[in-house]
């Protein structure tokens, strides 16, 4: 098999499809996410009640803003969401005026970027950077004066390293990579080092699994801490890089190795994982499937791939706090701290992409 260095999170599903198809399993690749009952599984199986909690609908006039998102990040109110299917990248709403700008021009040039997959928040309050994984190039959003600038600081700008996700410090920078023995990159003003072992599973080399194992990382710059969770089987792992010189691993839970041939093909009982993450200052929260991938069945679109009713709960020593069932699917969350809020993007009956929310999720 091809080594897919540049696979990255949102592509992931059309790359399995891809490569199934080269190997002629099968001629129009569909693939059907089937949830697992009876006994629970997986991650689910870490929490012995599920607490059901009702979604609120958010400003129903920010359905006309989005077209198609296929990631957000909330920042005090102000919500930006990439738009792979617009002439501009990024949709800035601003919560507290009603107002909306498009930003990011599709495009080659200084400014411009021609593939973004990854947001997040940036290193300093009121900013969320985005990354353009074809030009590698990382843009700052200041999302109260709706102001795009390029982080010339960024130092995989002129580099081969496939970078998965970032995590930003104000003087760390972690990204999460592909195709190479460690899974993480740590780059700060001592320099370049690698770490995290790749070892979860005896009969995987690596690099094999560096190339399936992808996922999310979020950060909490308060505690010098962050945690990636597989998008494929049930791994999360929490790191404390408080002294960047020798990053300690504070959880590695693995309850479930993406299951995948010696040549890293996905096989067709592998499970949907971590769909989607965020955090607040107490807790990580995981969007999770738990569903199986079944290559000779039929999935839709990807929407249907992602979407799920189940939100885990951890705090940041990795502890299950609480799984929480939601009424309605999402495919997206993001945690805004100012407001308190976990915000969810899903989908309605009508198939409009809609904004919910839920406050005291822990609490409740």
């Amino acid at each position: 098999m091809k080594n897919k260095s540049s696979v990255y999170k949102v592509q992931m599903f059309k790359i399995v499809y891809e490569t199934m198809k080269n190997r002629n399993f099968i001629l129009l690749f569909v693939a059907l996410f089937v949830a697992s009952c009876g006994e629970k599984k997986g991650f689910n199986g870490l929490f012995d009640e599920v607490c059901h909690v009702e979604l609120n609908k958010y400003d129903e006039t920010l359905t006309s803003v989005m077209r198609s998102p296929s990631e957000f990040c909330v920042v005090d109110s102000c919500f930006v969401f990439v738009e792979p299917k617009s002439d501009d990248w990024l949709t800035i709403y601003d919560g507290k005026t009603g107002q909306s700008v498009q930003l990011l021009h599709r495009g080659q040039g200084d400014i411009e970027a021609l593939d973004v997959q990854t947001i997040a928040k940036g290193k300093r309050a009121g900013e969320i950077y985005a990354l353009d994984v074809l030009s590698k190039k990382l843009f700052v959003v200041d999302v109260e004066n709706k102001l795009l600038s390029v982080d010339k600081d960024y130092s995989l700008r002129n580099d081969s390293l496939s970078v998965q996700s970032i995590v930003y410090d104000d003087s760390v920078s972690i990204y999460e990579t592909q195709g190479r023995e460690r899974h993480f990159v740590i780059d700060d003003n001592v320099g370049r080092r690698e770490f995290g072992n790749l070892n979860f599973s005896s009969e995987i080399d690596a690099v094999t699994m560096s190339n399936t194992a992808s996922g999310y990382c979020v950060g909490l710059n308060s505690m010098d801490r962050f945690v990636w969770a597989s998008m494929f089987g049930d791994i999360f792992e929490i790191y404390d890089y408080s002294r960047p010189d020798d990053i300690k691993v504070v959880k590695s839970n693995v309850v479930r190795v993406p299951k995948m041939d010696l040549q890293g093909l996905l096989m067709s009982d592998a499970n949907i994982g971590v769909v989607s993450l965020t955090a607040s200052e107490e807790n990580i929260y995981m969007l999770y499937s738990g569903k199986t991938f079944n290559l000779f069945s039929g999935f839709s679109d990807l929407e249907e791939l992602k979407a799920s009713k189940t939100i885990l709960v951890f705090d940041w020593n990795g502890n299950p706090i609480k799984s929480i069932q939601f009424d309605k699917d999402v495919l997206y969350i993001s945690y805004d701290k100012n407001a308190e809020r976990l915000y969810c993007l899903g989908i309605n009956e009508d198939g409009e992409y809609r904004l919910y929310y839920v406050e005291n999720l822990v609490e409740r």
